[in-house]
């Protein structure tokens, strides 16, 4: 089987936790890198949390690097009401980690040599603020023209935020608007986005996900230790379904075929505006006549998604 190499840049809060852990479970992935970003919350709790993940699924050999601090302008908002000051919950009794396994080289300089040693063979999965890929382009203005594909978890395509003060923007583009409309411009690469309202569009039964929270491999108690803390912090249980962010964008990476409906169009990103600043602006009647540059996934095939989702924390995932 040829596998899929992606390199995943993150900002590891609970959805990023869940991500990974389905990445690493595929047989058809190869994760070449995990770079890490301040956006959930600080880089360094970012960087622990990662390699705890990468501990859990017994994967610590994957190199984890240390990206941006913070926005390009901005100095960001973190999303510590929702994911805590780690970005897990502040759980106790999760894994101790040595913090010395992480590469000293920046992350966006690691992204630039690992797609150049492997021009047109690397999928970049973007499933937190976009502040390292804006850089590496910066750094390499073809970096994304040797870049297979990028699949983004972010922006929004009906003005539905999810910023707690009520801004009218997805909270990864909010958090670095510069950066977010620097790779929209200028990756230059296929991109597919799942935005906000996709995730609030494609939700799935509780009466599922409570039989995976149920399972007892340690994979799935780490996850479901996290998972069930936010949830009930949070009295999201109230909703009418679950919804998945992050892994519905490794799922996409790997499987294009679960995006059911999807629309090509021209995409921007709202610099300037007091409740806008972030948004993801799209052309969808084609007004300016400019060629798109962005896939937005509508819809996605759930069944298929819970069946990779579930195959995550079968007794079979924990072993190699």
């Amino acid at each position: 089987m040829d596998k899929t190499k992606l390199i995943i840049d993150c900002d590891a809060g609970i959805d990023d936790a869940q991500a990974i852990m389905l990445a690493l479970a595929r047989p058809d992935a190869e994760v070449l890198a995990i770079t890490c970003v301040s956006g959930n919350t600080e880089v360094d709790h970012v960087c622990r949390n990662v390699l705890r993940i990468l501990t859990i699924c017994d994967h610590i050999e994957i190199p984890v690097y240390r990206g941006c601090t913070k926005a390009l302008v901005d100095h960001g908002k973190h999303a510590k009401f929702y994911h805590g000051l780690d970005g897990l919950c502040d759980l106790k009794g999760l894994p101790e980690v040595d913090m010395n396994l992480i590469q000293t080289e920046h992350a966006s300089c690691a992204m630039n040599r690992i797609v150049g040693e492997n021009q047109g063979k690397i999928t970049l999965i973007c499933i937190g603020p976009l502040t390292n890929v804006a850089v590496a382009l910066r750094l390499n203005p073809d970096f994304g023209k040797q870049l297979k594909k990028c699949v983004i978890m972010g922006g929004n395509t009906e003005g539905q935020g999810n910023i707690e003060d009520g801004s009218a923007a997805e909270f990864n583009f909010h958090f670095d608007p510069e950066a977010a409309y620097m790779v929209l411009h200028e990756l230059s690469c296929p991109i597919t986005t799942f935005s906000w309202e996709a995730v609030l569009q494609n939700q799935y039964p509780w009466d599922w996900l409570k039989r995976i929270l149920n399972i007892k491999t340690s994979k799935a108690i780490f996850h479901s230790t996290i998972l069930r803390t936010s949830l009930d912090k949070h009295n999201e249980w109230q909703f009418p379904g679950y919804s998945f962010c992050d892994p519905t964008v490794v799922a996409i990476a790997l499987k294009e075929t679960i995006v059911t409906k999807s629309r090509d169009v021209f995409a921007t990103v709202e610099l300037q505006g007091r409740l806008s600043r972030g948004q993801m602006v799209s052309d969808s009647r084609n007004l300016q006549k400019t060629p798109p540059n962005v896939k937005q996934a509508l819809e996605i095939d759930r069944d298929l998604m819970m069946e990779m989702f579930s195959s995550v924390f079968e007794e079979r995932s924990d072993s190699k």
